[in-house]
């Protein structure tokens, strides 16, 4: 677990998570906001504020003085008394004589409560506001404090001076405090963030392989191309009726396979897998259809005798012979089954037998093969997956190479991981990946822009219908 999460601890793979879980995220952002904003208007109450404003002198002698020019190092002097003031406000002793005047039935710690204090900046000004439910009593607190703060403040501080510029007036409509705001963005970060945390850990523990950079990233590998998927989450059958698309994602796969295993008279190519269902046998017959027709003779030998998968692909005899019937002695002839595809032939499974592995690993396989290669230009062989079987390792001294099959938003990295480490253990040549099923709606997909073709490269206009070469 903790491998994966540090595997998948990048940025990139933060940003795929996020995209995929937005709409989720931003939905869950402006619920808790709701949430939290409705929660504030059903239980809060209708506050009410006032405000007085002092002017703070650095010599008393300055209050009743008109004549005076007062200097920047006076204002300077002045502001260093704000906070000594403001504090002073606040104190008990001031409290008390406030409480004491208006007959306020309340302590002095629930009136601190109720005051707050401002000062201007780049000034000897400063503001100090009263909340209260009532705003006559609000207003009645603040001009309280304007009538008491001068004497009190001289008396206790001895330094400076203080006068009153505005007192309070009644307020007139509720103060639109911080707890609409405040319990707005709580409520928004709260479920929104919880929702996002919750996609992150998830997304981060997830070892399903869901971009072609993270094959590229882990593994010294090429990949030999890229297949889109169909509805089935795989990918379609080559046909003369599939898609441009298709067909243009198995000639660039062919062409890297051509390149791959030139310098060898019958290339041996062996398809396997880390798991089931990753497109495997699928990838191993399209493959061999891709190449007959360039016109060479292809041999596709079902080696998945656990679960043969080619035959239900490909149409091929009912005769139930195969491989398995053939290393196992039933039949002295190799079975080898024409097809509908010109130049492609096939050797099916043949009859489930109790000992694959071994079948694969007798020297009559080895014979077979070398045998084959004198008849024709490929020989394709469809292999279980390495991963759940050791079947794929029985014949590493008879095959060229291996063609590794993953498929996007299904294989999964660490068990791909252990499968091709497996191989490399014993000395497999991997000659690159085939990447499956890629989702139109991937980055990775590369085909966006050539949906209007048909299957013979014919460019389509809007309305189906072919647009004339010039």
């Amino acid at each position: 677990m903790f491998e994966t999460i540090v595997y998948n601890l990048n940025f990139a793979r933060i940003i795929d998570i996020l995209k995929r879980h937005l709409a989720v995220i931003i939905i869950a952002f402006c619920l808790g906001g709701i949430a939290g904003g409705t929660y504030a208007a059903l239980t809060g109450t209708p506050t009410y504020l006032a405000s007085v404003s002092f002017y703070v002198y650095s010599n008393p002698d300055y209050i009743n003085d008109t004549s005076v020019n007062i200097s920047s190092s006076d204002v300077n002097a002045a502001k260093n008394l704000i906070d000594s003031y403001m504090m002073v406000l606040k104190s008990d002793s001031v409290l008390n004589t406030i409480i004491d005047n208006l007959e306020l039935n309340m302590s002095s710690r629930q009136l601190n409560g109720m005051i707050s204090s401002r000062a201007v900046e780049g000034t000897a000004v400063f503001y100090v506001y009263v909340t209260d439910l009532n705003p006559y009593e609000a207003m009645e607190i603040a001009n309280g404090i304007a009538e008491v703060a001068p004497e009190a403040i001289t008396r206790i501080v001895k330094s400076g001076g203080i006068e009153v510029i505005d007192n309070a007036v009644l307020p007139t409509a509720p103060y639109q405090s911080v707890s609409m705001i405040k319990y707005t963005l709580l409520g928004a970060v709260g479920l929104g963030g919880l929702i996002l945390v919750i996609f992150l850990i998830s997304g981060l523990l997830d070892p399903t392989i869901r971009r072609k950079y993270e094959v590229t990233n882990t593994f010294n590998i090429p990949i030999l191309g890229d297949v889109p998927q169909n509805k089935s989450g795989v990918g379609d059958i080559l046909s003369t009726d599939s898609s441009f698309v298709i067909r243009e994602s198995y000639n660039l796969l062919r062409t890297n396979m051509l390149f791959t295993n030139q310098g060898s008279e019958c290339p041996v190519v062996a398809f396997t897998s880390a798991f089931r269902g990753e497109g495997k046998t699928l990838s191993s017959v399209n493959v061999a259809i891709s190449f007959a027709e360039l016109g060479k003779k292809i041999l596709l030998i079902d080696a998945d005798m656990r679960y043969p998968s080619v035959e239900r692909i490909i149409a091929v005899d009912n005769d139930e012979k195969g491989l398995s019937d053939y290393l196992g002695g039933l039949t002295k002839e190799l079975p080898v089954v024409d097809t509908q595809y010109e130049g492609l032939y096939v050797v099916k499974a043949g009859t489930v037998p109790p000992n694959p592995s071994e079948l694969l690993a007798n020297k009559k396989f080895s014979d077979m093969l070398i045998d084959q290669k004198a008849n024709y230009d490929y020989i394709f062989i469809d292999l279980p997956p390495i991963g759940v079987v050791s079947d794929a390792s029985m014949i590493i001294n008879d095959v060229d190479s291996y063609a590794f099959v993953v498929r996007a938003n299904y294989s999964k990295l660490g068990l791909t991981k252990q499968a091709v480490e497996m191989l490399g253990n014993i000395g497999a040549k991997i000659c690159g990946f085939i990447y499956n099923g890629v989702a139109p709606d991937s980055e990775d997909y590369r085909y966006k822009y050539i949906h209007s073709y048909d299957a013979n490269g014919n460019r389509i206009d809007g309305k189906g219908k072919k647009k004339k070469k010039k």
